[in-house]
């Protein structure tokens, strides 16, 4: 089985659980670590959440300075070389905000599964709407033959999260 690149599918992150829960059992004794993966995927908050995003937004941070280092010195840079770095960082740091709307989308149906409210309910589906407008944008930027991010990768995990509503 080939395994694609980007986001993960809707089907690989709810089978992850079972494979977190080994890693939990592999290492008993790493109590504050599995206190954490247990927050993670069996009762996020919130709290978790912008846990879960807080690296990931640093990230983007980091692309958004790599891109601003990458400016500074366009000059110096042989315009291959340029725009090659250029075309990657955007494509990471487009890549890493797609990351932050995938991991609340999928805590936020684990917490309106588990414990609904309507103002969760509420913010997943308007993450829903904003990763359905990325994969239009990224359509748009990259087309179908990049080898990191997928408008119809993105459309397939929203599709996903959606059908999860009406069983």
């Amino acid at each position: 089985m080939k395994v694609q690149p980007g986001i993960s599918t809707f089907d690989y992150l709810t089978a992850q659980v079972l494979h977190t829960r080994s890693m939990i059992e592999w290492y008993p004794n790493d109590l504050v670590n599995n206190a954490l993966i247990k927050a993670f995927m069996y009762k996020p908050t919130g709290d978790i959440i912008q846990l879960a995003v807080g690296d990931r937004k640093r990230a983007l941070d980091l692309c958004n300075q790599s891109i601003e280092d990458i400016e500074s010195v366009k000059k110096e840079l042989p315009v291959n070389e340029y725009d090659k770095l250029i075309y990657e960082l955007n494509l990471q740091k487009r890549f890493v905000e797609l990351s932050i709307l995938h991991i609340e989308v999928y805590l936020r149906f684990i917490i309106n599964r588990d414990n609904p409210s309507k103002e969760n309910f509420l913010v997943l589906w308007k993450r829903l709407a904003e990763m359905e407008e990325m994969a239009i944008l990224i359509d748009n930027e990259y087309g179908e033959a990049n080898y990191l991010l997928s408008g119809d990768r993105i459309r397939k995990f929203v599709e996903d999260i959606k059908q999860q509503f009406y069983k």
